[in-house]
């Protein structure tokens, strides 16, 4: 884990989000742009939180393979309940269910979900609620995506839609952020940068190629 990461706005802000979506067991969506320290400080919160499952959405997952998958984080072989949707889905509930302390569920990407697992998982909040926190994190488009599809009133969106308690809107890098990002790498001079911080402010990522670029220039 990029440790420099820890000290950023978006970080301390995700982690705070994961806390209160765990204690109360709500549904949060957390909307980030690539390079805003989303994952990083999703695994973090993983890595250092009892109850908690993670899972990343790919762009070929089907709905079987997402609960399966799923299963498998639990520490349950989804392979042995089969192939039935219904039946993977009953499991990934019960297990959510069946501990004292509440659970919470980090789907991350959750932009590449189709319409019809939204549909699946509106069914997973109805039956957890009262036991588990759900973070649904995922780019700009992702709530575009899920506004557009409650318009149309498209199954199980709507319904969805409703039970997203908050939605968070994770923030550019600062200029105080940059500064110090800059700095950790051994980047002082301050013309320098000044430079970083008015052409490479949309993302962390930019920032710390704009640093490594600026090293390989001063090091010629």
């Amino acid at each position: 884990m990029n440790e420099l990461l820890v000290s950023t706005t978006n970080f301390s802000t995700i982690q705070g989000i994961c806390t209160d979506a765990h204690k109360y067991s709500k549904m949060v969506s957390v909307i980030g742009y690539p390079g805003s320290g989303k994952t990083t400080a999703l695994e973090h919160y993983l890595d250092n939180n009892k109850n908690v499952y993670y899972l990343c959405v790919t762009a070929s997952m089907t709905a079987r393979d997402f609960y399966t998958k799923l299963l498998n984080a639990m520490g349950i072989e989804g392979k042995s309940i089969g192939n039935n949707l219904h039946a993977l889905i009953r499991q990934v509930c019960y297990k959510l269910n069946y501990s004292q302390e509440r659970q919470l569920l980090i789907i991350d990407e959750a932009g590449k979900f189709k319409p019809k697992f939204l549909e699946y998982l509106h069914e997973v909040r109805d039956a957890t609620e009262h036991t588990t926190g759900i973070i649904l994190a995922g780019p700009e488009y992702f709530q575009d995506n899920m506004q557009k599809w409650k318009n149309q009133g498209i199954i199980g969106v709507p319904e969805l839609f409703r039970r997203i308690q908050h939605w968070e809107h994770l923030i550019p890098p600062s200029k105080n952020e940059i500064s110090v990002l800059c700095k950790a790498h051994g980047i002082e001079d301050p013309e320098s940068i000044k430079e970083i911080q008015r052409f490479a402010n949309e993302n962390f990522s930019q920032v710390t190629y704009a640093i490594e670029a600026l090293k390989i220039r001063q090091n010629k």
